[in-house]
């Protein structure tokens, strides 16, 4: 993997180009695909429950 060198033009600490976390932080220890499968589907139906339950969706 190459480096770029910096750009004269960026700002003192400017991260924009980093989108993504450190490994150690996506993937405690312990934390396989399968749990983060897991997570993601438990989200979407907290999600949708919201949804539905919310006081700001119009009624159909």
């Amino acid at each position: 993997m190459s480096t770029t060198p910096p750009d004269p033009n960026a700002l003192e600490g400017d991260t924009s180009d980093i989108t993504v976390p450190p490994v150690a932080q996506r993937h405690p220890q312990g934390h396989g695909v399968l749990d983060t499968l897991e997570i993601a589907a438990l989200d979407e139906i907290l999600h949708e429950a919201a949804l539905r339950d919310s006081a700001l969706r119009p009624p159909r």
